[in-house]
């Protein structure tokens, strides 16, 4: 908006950007399969960096439109990323899991350090001044990346992630590859024949139908109903990425002790409390508390992530990723204009109707992990 773009023009970016993203996560399963995962982590960070160059040189609105399409079109290699990750987790006895969390908080700690630092950048040099910061930022997150061993020697796991005899992982194979595209479209029909996998997908998809209804009128409906200003809106942003960066490592704890079940009830019912801790009080310091709950939605897509990587094969892992973020796309699309249209009706009700659709998807986690007892799901053999 500071380069002369009006709500709609922002709006149409945001949109088709989400949209190219939804796009291409299927694809992203097929391009997964050529392996040389950390080399599309790389590739994945520095179309990044490109992007937020072109940020820098932008002198108007649309000269910032093929860098934010770019960014969104990358997502083609969020499946291999996940792989990757997946992998490390499992050459390095990490547990996917505690890899997936620590990340998640090392990210949300950085985002709630940034946004003050970026406001006073932008205050005392500009809006523009952000941007050289990002590209610095962007920059080393590449190089740190191109930096990490690849992995590409043959696994000292099977493909459910259980040690592998070293004399067995050593020996080639002998198996003829598929192409890309046929073992891609052959991992889907794979994966999508499961129910537990079609279980997670609906799970996934009412989590974040609850998060698009209602998230983005939160800070709306503080202004309107509640009289808060600017600043108070920005304390509740910075209390909800603190309590991101605490919770992620918390909720993970619980999954570590008492199993990935218990944890994504939390999950679940800290995300619902921020829902009702909205429309209960004006009190900042109650929003305060309700926002940093909120942290807790940062928990939920890698609590799904590792329920899928423990319940499928390694080698179907990023098609699983593909389909869980394809269903989070959709909802991305689908939901924030349902809210807005509960939300011009009446203010409160985006946020009841989350609960609602948050509580849903609980009763969609607990029929998953029944389907587990019923001998549904494989069993995982390790779970870190």
């Amino acid at each position: 908006s500071g380069l002369g773009a009006d709500s709609v023009e922002v709006g149409a970016v945001i949109g088709i950007g989400s949209l190219i993203a939804t796009l291409v996560y299927l694809p992203g399963g097929f391009v997964a399969q050529y392996g040389y995962h950390k080399w599309q982590t790389v590739i994945l960070h520095g179309l990044h960096t490109i992007s937020t160059g072109t940020f820098v040189m932008a002198t108007s609105w649309w000269h910032v439109v093929p860098g934010v399409f770019v960014q969104n079109f990358v997502a083609l290699l969020a499946p291999a990323v996940n792989s990757f990750l997946t992998r490390i987790a499992d050459e390095e006895r990490i547990g996917v899991a505690r890899l997936y969390s620590v990340i998640g908080s090392a990210q949300f700690v950085a985002m709630t350090v940034s946004p003050p630092v970026g406001g006073w950048v932008a205050r005392e040099f500009g809006d523009g001044a952000v941007f050289p910061l990002a590209l610095i930022g962007c920059g080393l997150s590449v190089t740190m990346m191109a930096m990490l061993r690849s992995h590409t020697g043959p696994s000292r796991v099977d493909d459910m992630g259980a040690p592998l005899d070293p004399a067995a992982s050593a020996a080639p194979s002998t198996t003829t590859r598929p192409s890309a595209f046929s073992q891609g479209w052959d991992v889907y029909r794979s994966l999508l024949a499961m129910p537990v996998i079609r279980m997670l997908l609906a799970t996934s998809l009412a989590i974040h139908a609850s998060i698009h209804l209602a998230v983005q009128f939160a800070p709306l409906f503080l202004r309107e109903e509640y009289g808060f200003d600017s600043a108070a809106i920005g304390w509740t942003g910075s209390a909800a990425s603190a309590g991101a960066a605490l919770l992620v490592l918390l909720i993970d704890r619980v999954r570590r002790r008492r199993g990935l079940l218990v944890a994504m009830y939390v999950a679940c019912a800290l995300t619902a409390a921020h829902y009702v801790l909205i429309l209960s009080s004006p009190l900042l310091a109650v929003q305060l508390v309700g926002y940093a709950g909120r942290g807790a939605m940062a928990a939920l897509g890698p609590l799904i992530t590792v329920a899928l990587t423990y319940r499928c094969p390694r080698s179907q892992v990023a098609g699983g990723v593909a389909l869980l973020a394809t269903a989070a796309g959709v909802a991305a699309i689908i939901f924030p204009p349902l809210g807005g249209w509960l939300y011009s009706i009446d203010p409160r009700a985006p946020f009841a109707m989350a609960v609602v659709v948050i509580g849903g998807a609980q009763f969609l986690v607990w029929r998953t992990f029944r389907a587990r007892r019923e001998g549904a799901i494989p069993h995982h053999p390790i779970a870190p």
